[in-house]
C-alpha cells in the first residue's frame, strides 16, 4: 500500500555475533521479522465457495435468473441444495459441486470458461447462466465486489446470513462450504511443478 516491502526474515536466529551466546533480544527481532511471512514457498492460496445460490433441473441448467432482492427472500429462488455442475466422467454423467471465486479454468479443457461445465465462476454468472467472463462485473449479487477486472472480492452481512421467509431453517446467502488450494515450491527445484493441496471444510451458520 506504501510502495514499500515488508522488512522480513524466515529464521528466528536466536545468537549474538559471537554466534556462542543466545540473545533473547537478538532473537526477539528476528521473530519479529517473521510475522509477514504467511507461508514459505507458496506461489498460489486460492479461496472459493460454494453454497445455494440458484435452483437448478436434473440437468444443471439454472431455472431462476431474476434479479435478485436481499430483503425479499421469495426472489431469492433457492432448492435447497448445493449448487452442482452435471459432466461427464467415464462416459457417466455425474453432479459435482459448483465452486464460486474469480472466474477460472478447472476443468482440463481447452474451451472456454463455461458456468455449466466444472470451472469455477461468480455467483452472478451463474444466476445468469452465462459463460462469458468479461461479465464479471455486471449484475452483480449485494456481497459481490469488483473494485477492478482483476479482482474478486465477497464479504456477507448479518442481514444476508439468515432471513425467514416462512421456511424452516430460514434461507442464508453465506456458503456452505470453503475450499482453499495452496501450491507449495521449492527454491532449489527439487520439486518442478511444486506442490498443490486442495483444503474443503464447512461453514458453521450461527443465527442472530
Amino acid at each position: 500500500r506504501f510502495g514499500r516491502r515488508f522488512r522480513a526474515h524466515p529464521f528466528a536466529l536466536g545468537y549474538a555475533a559471537d554466534e556462542d551466546t543466545f540473545d533473547e533480544a537478538t532473537f526477539a527481532a528476528y521473530a519479529s521479522q517473521q510475522v509477514p511471512i504467511f507461508l514459505p514457498g507458496c506461489t498460489q492460496f486460492i479461496v472459493e465457495f460454494a453454497g445455494d445460490y440458484v435452483s437448478q433441473d436434473a440437468n444443471g441448467n439454472v431455472t431462476n435468473t431474476n434479479a435478485l432482492d436481499v430483503s425479499n427472500p421469495s426472489t431469492w429462488g433457492l432448492d435447497g441444495v448445493i449448487d452442482y455442475d452435471v459432466v461427464t466422467v467415464n462416459g457417466n454423467q455425474v453432479r459435482q459441486i459448483h465452486w464460486y471465486g474469480y472466474p477460472r479454468k478447472t476443468d482440463g479443457t481447452n474451451e472456454p470458461i463455461n458456468v455449466r461445465s466444472g470451472n469455477v465462476t461468480t455467483v452472478s454468472q451463474k444466476r445468469a447462466d452465462r459463460a462469458d467472463p468479461q461479465e464479471v462485473v455486471t449484475g452483480l449479487m449485494p456481497f459481490e465486489f469488483v473494485p477492478d477486472g482483476n479482482t474478486y472480492d465477497c464479504g456477507w452481512t448479518k442481514d444476508m446470513l439468515f432471513m425467514q421467509d416462512g421456511s424452516n431453517p430460514p434461507v442464508s446467502l453465506a456458503p456452505k462450504l470453503i475450499r482453499i488450494t495452496v501450491t507449495i515450491t521449492d527454491p532449489e527445484g527439487r520439486m518442478r511443478d511444486g506442490m498443490t493441496r486442495q483444503f474443503i471444510f464447512p461453514v458453521k451458520h450461527v443465527s442472530y
